[in-house]
């Protein structure tokens, strides 16, 4: 996990130090090239699977957990019963359509790691220990 997160930190120095380097005034915009990084590193922490940082996915992931942390207030938080009406515009279908890329996204990598996945095996990443917990409980 200590490489991953190092290999991870280097990237990112080595994509500020381009990105300084092209820029005219030598600036970068830190914090959405930081936010890419972070997010990608703690992605590959639960599946064990990391994304290029060219890869839209990530892209698409970094930004709908961005839009979660920035988008937590909207017209369906004040007034749920808003999204029967103007489900678009209370925000009730932007966030309906954000669950469903984390849901689907999860969905297939669970179901990836279960095809794959030998009990035989050590645990890589926290999904491994998550269905070896679930898979191994007793039955009731």
């Amino acid at each position: 996990m200590e490489g991953m997160i190092h290999a991870e930190i280097t990237d990112l120095i080595r994509s500020l130090k381009e990105e300084s380097a092209s820029s005219g005034d030598g600036g970068v915009r830190i914090s959405q090239k930081f936010y890419l990084y972070v997010v990608n590193a703690l992605w590959t922490i639960m599946s064990g699977r990391r994304l290029e940082h060219d890869d839209p996915k990530l892209a698409t992931f970094a930004s709908n957990l961005h839009f979660l942390d920035e988008g937590s207030i909207s017209l369906v938080s004040i007034s749920p019963s808003l999204r029967h009406v103007i489900p678009e515009l209370s925000g009730w279908m932007p966030m309906v359509r954000t669950m469903k890329f984390f849901r689907d996204m999860m969905t297939e990598t669970i179901k990836e790691h279960v095809e794959a996945r030998s009990k035989k095996e050590d645990p890589e990443d926290y999904i491994d220990v998550y269905l070896d917990k679930v898979l191994h409980l007793p039955e009731e």
